[in-house]
């Protein structure tokens, strides 16, 4: 198999081998699914992503997970990114769903 790669966004890198992000040297310790959902909303930061969507994506079609759920993962998110002292946040988008923003000069 082959290396895979890492994803960056700003000061934060996920790398798929070690299964890990890093706001700028810090680790930064997400659980399994706040690790996936940040990890896919990396791999296209401009977009803004519908809560369906991440249900679909991180939970899967199948599951009987609430919108609640979404939002209970972002504000986890959220805070242990603000306790790496990223410049990443996620930023609410009303009544559609989160996007990814970067704050400072380093964009």
């Amino acid at each position: 198999m082959g290396k895979k790669r890492a994803k960056k966004y700003a000061d934060l890198t996920y790398s798929e081998n070690e299964h890990s992000v890093l706001a700028g040297e810090t680790v930064v310790p997400l659980t399994k699914t706040e690790m996936n959902m940040l990890a896919f909303m990396m791999e296209e930061p401009q977009n803004t992503h519908s809560r369906d969507g991440l249900l679909d994506k991180i939970w899967g079609f199948n599951e009987d997970v609430e919108t609640r759920a979404i939002d209970e993962t972002v504000r986890r998110i959220r805070k242990k990114l603000a306790a790496a002292e990223s410049m990443v946040t996620i930023e609410t988008v009303w009544r559609y769903g989160y996007r990814l923003r970067a704050t400072g000069k380093d964009k």
